[in-house]
């Protein structure tokens, strides 16, 4: 299963991982204290998730962030095109006045 996640991983572009290396680094993400007391010492419990079920979500989330990039990816070309016909007319309003 992990071979599959960082298969899986490594398709996302380098932007998409550095985001989801920072988000997965974030403070945010570990534990609060009330969390960590449920616990445990061992850090075992019900509430605690399993391993598989974690990954799986990991791989839910990579594909979402993946999804977000592309579609980032393409509204940022579509804006471009906007921008430079834009920029187009401009000059020649400019120009023809």
């Amino acid at each position: 299963m992990e071979q599959g996640l960082r298969k899986r991983l490594e398709a996302l572009p380098p932007a998409a991982r550095a985001e989801l290396r920072h988000v997965l680094r974030s403070p945010r993400l570990r534990p609060r204290r009330r969390d960590r007391d449920l616990l445990g010492p061992s850090g075992d419990s019900d509430l605690a998730p399993s391993v598989p079920a974690v990954q799986e979500q990991l791989i839910v989330f990579a594909r979402e962030i993946g999804e977000l990039y592309r579609l980032e990816r393409s509204r940022n070309a579509e804006l471009e095109s906007v921008n430079s016909k834009l920029e187009g007319q401009l000059k020649a309003y400019i120009r023809d006045s």
